[in-house]
């Protein structure tokens, strides 16, 4: 939807929805999304909808999943369910860490339980912010490793932008 960049309004947005438990911005933002990208077709051919996870002490601590919060909102529009398919094991912040830093820190992090759910269907895996990839790239590695027949998409409010 926008670029993820410091001292850009649009990036306030996100910090709403990731620290300072506003989770319903996130959600709203992606509901306006999913009206564009609806009329675009985007979501033709898309079975579910999966959102990165947090470790459940994270989620604890935050009270709700951004991601999923996120999902929420696009299916509110677009009508696919949303899935938690994938599990995270404790791995540290990946704020303010370097780009090798993130990848590093993602290995082995996420898993799928139940791979059945997701056997042989299109899944659109989503998450906040893109930064380097190495969160999404660790999630699709995951789903990958537990069901090679998952065909995966991915989503994202914001993404950094590489110059």
């Amino acid at each position: 939807m926008f670029y993820y960049r410091r001292g850009n309004s649009y990036t306030s947005l996100i910090h709403d929805t990731k620290y300072r438990g506003r989770p319903k911005v996130g959600s709203h933002l992606a509901a306006l999304h999913a009206e564009d990208l609806s009329s675009a077709g985007f979501f033709n051919g898309i079975d579910l909808l999966v959102p990165v996870p947090l470790h459940f002490l994270k989620k604890l601590k935050r009270g709700y999943n951004q991601a999923e919060e996120i999902a929420n909102g696009l299916s509110s529009v677009c009508g696919l369910p949303v899935i938690n398919a994938l599990k995270a094991s404790y791995h540290r912040s990946q704020t303010r860490k370097d780009a090798h830093s993130r990848l590093q820190n993602t290995l082995g992090v996420y898993s799928v339980e139940e791979p059945q759910l997701i056997e042989n269907r299109h899944i659109l895996l989503v998450d906040d912010v893109i930064t380097t990839g190495s969160t999404i790239l660790a999630c699709a590695q995951a789903i990958r490793d537990a069901s090679p027949t998952t065909e995966i998409s991915v989503y994202s409010l914001a993404a950094t932008h590489l110059e």
